[in-house]
């Protein structure tokens, strides 16, 4: 049998020729649906597979998740998120974004979260109990970056001082503690 070419596959798949190629290639900018479904066709036609690049799944992708409240407001945002995104490109690490409606967490979005392979979740402030729920079963790291309510399943630091006193205080009554107490000069209190 001869070998089908990149554009055969790519025909029968219904994708372009040049996804095929990053598909075998093991190139980072494909979806893992996608690359199975060219994998499983090009093996179909008759393409040598055994010697395809192993693709690291979601050992180099992390979902940056926010409210399109957030991330489109760019007075304070943008300049965190720009942040955010340039330190994880310079250590080699690809950002996707996904956003939501705060007011509408809708059974899609919860399956895109399930279904996603990233290695790791950032959310921006606003991390709703559904959203939390469904990432929390993945048992991948999740870090929230100014985060509105405290959750122990994520990694959370603060920008506002008063803001992570409250946060810390409440985790200490939650826990039990009765007796609690501040210290520090009268500018901070």
């Amino acid at each position: 049998m001869k070998k089908p070419t990149l554009e055969q596959i790519a025909i029968e798949c219904g994708v372009t020729k040049g996804l095929v190629s990053r598909a075998l290639g093991g190139k980072n900018n494909v979806s893992d649906a996608t690359r199975e479904k060219i994998i499983r066709k090009a093996t179909e036609l008759g393409y040598d597979t055994s010697k395809l690049k192993v693709h690291k799944v979601a050992s180099n992708r992390v979902l940056l998740i926010g409210s399109s409240r957030i991330l489109f407001k760019e007075d304070f945002w943008q300049p965190i998120i720009t942040a955010i995104s340039s330190t994880l490109s310079r250590n080699n690490l690809i950002v996707e974004y996904l956003t939501f409606e705060e007011d509408k967490i809708d059974d899609g979005l919860l399956k895109k979260l399930k279904e996603s392979s990233v290695s790791a979740f950032i959310i921006i402030h606003v991390a709703p109990k559904q959203i939390m729920d469904t990432l929390v079963v993945k048992g991948k790291p999740i870090v929230i970056v100014d985060p509105k309510t405290f959750h122990s399943e994520a990694t959370q630091f603060k920008f506002s001082n008063y803001d992570s006193t409250y946060l810390a205080v409440q985790r200490l009554i939650q826990q039990g503690h009765t007796n609690i107490a501040f210290y520090g000069s009268d500018s901070h209190s």
